[in-house]
């Protein structure tokens, strides 16, 4: 072996005499190996990207976590930032599901591949010291909602890109603008926050976070429809008449099969028992 002119072996040498043919595969595939784990998060894990409804957030959470511990190699992301969102994140590559909390658009519905895994119940909320009667019946809420202003009330919508939103603009026969408040929140969270700090104050969210928030001690009630509390056996047999469909979304478009880690999860979702048993302890009936 030649020295260079300090005296010293080359570098270039020294990895050659150190490289058999057989170890040369395998210095080039650690290399590989190396890349890909990098640009998988540099945790070795494939990842999910889930993004969407705030209201299948903490069941879709919970359910990631078993689907992780049966696929130590997959890396599941859930981010809860509203249907639109979510779908919008889909259909730019930015995800690979979308959590919806509200039936897709025409041009959505062209664009997607929608599983329906859950019927959910829209509640209306009031604060407890709201005076208003336990019922409140359609016209009541859309005379209400429509109003000018919300007179003795402190009316509290969600933000248009969140699915319920546009749920309940839809029971109520009204496109989403037309729903009138004085206050708006986005989460469903951030609306009961508004509601139980606001007396006099009525809003709308999932019965399953409303129910969670009475439970928490929140200083919020629920209203019956027509009648009719929200709860999972009248949201299960339909007789709750403020109903929507939660799914879960991929786009249609899917070159090379590069999305098979979702619908792995997407499967897991509607066959795992793990799976059953989180949506019927989060109180969502299965679709």
């Amino acid at each position: 072996m030649r020295l260079n002119e300090n005296g010293d072996i080359p570098l270039t040498a020294t990895v050659a005499s150190v490289l058999t043919p057989l170890s040369v595969k395998t210095f080039v595939g650690s290399v590989v190996v190396c890349v890909f784990v990098f640009l998988a998060g540099c945790s070795g894990k494939m990842p999910v990207k889930i993004a969407g409804a705030t209201t299948l957030h903490p069941v879709i959470e919970d359910i990631a976590k078993d689907f992780s511990t049966e696929h130590p190699g997959i890396r599941v992301d859930v981010l809860a930032r509203g249907t639109g969102s979510g779908i919008n994140a889909v259909l730019r590559g930015s995800a690979d599901i979308a959590m919806m909390a509200r039936e897709p658009t025409s041009d959505e519905a062209e664009q997607l591949v929608i599983d329906w895994i859950a019927t959910d119940g829209i509640a209306i909320v009031v604060h407890r010291d709201t005076q208003m009667d336990s019922d409140i019946d359609y016209q009541t809420l859309r005379a209400l909602y429509t109003a000018e202003n919300g007179g003795a009330f402190t009316r509290i919508r969600k933000q248009a890109s969140h699915g319920t939103a546009t749920a309940l603009a839809k029971w109520l026969d009204l496109h989403p603008s037309d729903v009138q408040a004085e206050l708006e929140g986005g989460s469903n969270a951030e609306v009961l926050a508004l509601v139980s700090h606001t007396p006099g104050s009525i809003g709308y969210v999932s019965h399953i976070d409303a129910e969670r928030s009475i439970k928490a001690g929140d200083a919020i009630r629920i209203l019956s429809v027509n009648g009719i509390l929200p709860n999972q056996t009248t949201i299960a047999s339909g007789t709750y008449p403020i109903l929507r469909r939660l799914g879960l979304a991929m786009a249609k478009d899917d070159p090379q099969g590069a999305r098979n880690l979702a619908r792995s999860f997407i499967a897991f979702v509607r066959s795992a028992p793990e799976a059953r048993r989180a949506l019927r302890q989060q109180g969502l009936a299965r679709f």
